[in-house]
């Protein structure tokens, strides 16, 4: 007879119940022959995912350099990037800048409201209250890094998303520096 299994990523045998080498065996497929064409499924998803990396790393850089020079533009002096003015390397999606006079936590929350996601602190202590360890650790005064705000991009982020981020952060930003920063 003919067992029908549903075939996921890579042809792994999806909801069927039977270990990988029973589903094979129920297909007529050896052993061998079904983790063969598996492994050439993770073989090429690999390389698909090592060919289009590059061209992503790069996509997002721009997208994140794009984003920091629009808010140092509409901001001035207001907006320090933590880490792109010191030549050292940045990861693509990750745009980290300190907001002089603002509390990280209620823009946030004004942000929030106006469909931007966004983070204080470093990643490694998300929902920590307190300022960034790291910025502590690379010499930012406790007070400044109170306003430290960190924008993730990813894969679907586009040049739309940036310019809708840049036409909330700004006016968030200067709404609460005019009422004392938060």
């Amino acid at each position: 007879g003919v067992v029908l299994t549903p075939v996921g990523p890579a042809g792994a045998a999806v909801g069927s119940g039977l270990s990988s080498a029973a589903a094979a065996t129920a297909k007529g497929v050896g052993v061998a022959a079904a983790a063969t064409a598996k492994g050439a499924g993770v073989a090429a998803a690999a390389t698909a995912t090592v060919a289009a990396r590059d061209a992503d790393v790069v996509r997002l850089g721009a997208l994140r350099d794009r984003l920091v020079a629009g808010l140092r533009d509409r901001l001035g002096e207001v907006v320090a990037p933590t880490v792109l003015d010191g030549g050292a390397p940045v990861a693509a999606g990750i745009a980290h800048v300190v907001l002089a006079d603002v509390e990280a936590e209620a823009l946030l929350f004004l942000l929030d409201a106006a469909g931007v996601r966004a983070s204080a602190a470093s990643s490694c202590s998300s929902g920590a209250q307190d300022p960034s360890h790291v910025l502590a650790a690379m010499g930012v005064d406790r007070m400044v890094a109170q306003g430290s705000l960190r924008l993730s991009l990813g894969h679907t982020t586009t040049e739309a998303d940036i310019e809708a981020a840049l036409e909330c952060i700004p006016p968030a930003v200067e709404r609460l520096r005019a009422h004392g920063g938060g």
